[in-house]
């Protein structure tokens, strides 16, 4: 079971649409952690992507998406903690100084933390066989079936 946590933040206004850049309309934006090594590390960690949501909400809001040890990582930190990186890393990417708008309100998922899912997103380990996908989806008997992205041989980790 893979990790890809997400934090949303919504901003009291938007402060990226009418950025010089015009970066503000796209629907991802990638940010590389300032403090990594882009010299050894191939690609540069950690590496978080931003949703912009407000494409589709029409409110100022963003998502930034996280997996693997950064997630594992960022399940041990409080809520503050992890609104201020995100929204650090977020006003990074623009150029214009917006002081005035300030996170209204915040999601924050911890699926390794969460005791009934223990993880995000299924994906076959090395050595293992689209066959441990098709075990997954076996009937058990008493009417008990397991379904959901890890037992799909088509389309694997599509609950996303």
């Amino acid at each position: 079971m893979g990790l890809l946590d997400k934090i949303t933040l919504l901003y009291s206004a938007d402060l990226w649409t009418n950025d010089p850049n015009e970066l503000g309309t796209a629907t991802w934006f990638k940010v590389i952690d300032p403090t990594a090594d882009p010299i050894g590390d191939e690609p540069p960690t950690p590496q978080r992507e931003f949703w912009n949501a407000a494409k589709l909400f029409n409110k100022p809001m963003v998502t930034m998406l996280h997996g693997a040890t950064t997630a594992d990582e960022y399940e041990t930190l409080s809520d503050t903690e992890l609104v201020d990186i995100a929204d650090n890393l977020f006003r990074s990417l623009w150029t214009t100084n917006n002081g005035d708008v300030i996170v209204t309100d915040y999601v924050i998922t911890r699926w390794r933390n969460d005791e009934h899912a223990l993880g995000a997103y299924s994906y076959l380990s090395v050595n293992a066989n689209v066959g441990l996908r098709t075990a997954l989806c076996e009937h058990l008997g008493d009417g008990i079936y397991w379904v959901g992205e890890h037992c799909s041989i088509d389309y694997p980790a599509t609950v996303h």
